[in-house]
């Protein structure tokens, strides 16, 4: 249903199912879970070494977190539009999640948890 450019790491549903989530490689991509229409998808390119390795929907579905090669957790709505930026770790940010309410988001990365 999904026409993947490159490889797929991950791919989750949003809590309300109403998007899926992929990270392909260079890029996260979000699709219409019903049309497998592309909602939006952002990253870098081959060029930038850029790679997402990790995502997370929001416990309202209303945003995603990807985790990046460049140590950096960036949370997009489902637009496309770069909410926030999660820095601090020194090395690639590898696992994200939202507590059960969504208060809080935890970033995982080979030098520590955020």
């Amino acid at each position: 249903k999904w026409n993947y450019q490159d490889w797929a790491g991950q791919s989750v549903f949003s809590p309300d199912g109403k998007y899926v989530a992929t990270n392909e490689g260079h890029e996260l991509s979000v699709y219409n879970s019903q049309t497998g229409q592309e909602v939006f998808h952002a990253g870098g390119t081959k060029e930038q070494g850029l790679y997402v390795f990790c995502l997370a929907f929001s416990t309202d579905s209303r945003s995603v977190v990807a985790g990046y090669s460049d140590n950096v957790a960036r949370e997009y709505d489902l637009k496309g539009k770069l909410i926030r930026e999660y820095t601090g770790h020194l090395s690639a940010v590898r696992s994200v999640g939202f507590s059960p309410f969504g208060e809080y988001l935890i970033t995982g990365s080979s030098d520590k948890v955020r």
